[in-house]
């Protein structure tokens, strides 16, 4: 299982853009994710879950949120499949998302 918050990715983005780009970087990585929680919570449609769980693996990987791009990867392949809803794996990726939110506001509180 991959690591919430993957330091060595931190780490990279950091000597790429620097601490206070990074910090920045952080935050608006943070409101992504509370915004796509909303988005979660309110998706109807198997075809909606697969995009926004997509959009999900895509920001995870960016910022080194390992596990939660692993099950936003799992919700995309069971929504493609699915015609109804709930998709299976759903609920597991709202926890890791909340999960990830408060993992990366304590890095920022580390870092502050």
């Amino acid at each position: 299982m991959g690591a919430l918050l993957n330091r060595i990715t931190l780490a990279k983005l950091e000597q790429e853009a620097g601490a206070d780009l990074l910090e920045e970087l952080i935050m608006v990585f943070v409101d992504e994710l509370d915004h796509r929680l909303l988005q979660l919570q309110q998706v109807r449609l198997p075809e909606q879950l697969q995009q926004l769980a997509h959009s999900i693996d895509g920001v995870a990987q960016t910022f080194g949120a390992d596990r939660l791009a692993t099950q936003a990867q799992r919700v995309e392949q069971q929504a493609m499949g699915s015609r109804l809803m709930p998709v299976a794996g759903t609920g597991e990726l709202i926890q890791l998302l909340q999960l990830t939110c408060q993992q990366y506001r304590k890095q920022l509180t580390v870092r502050g």
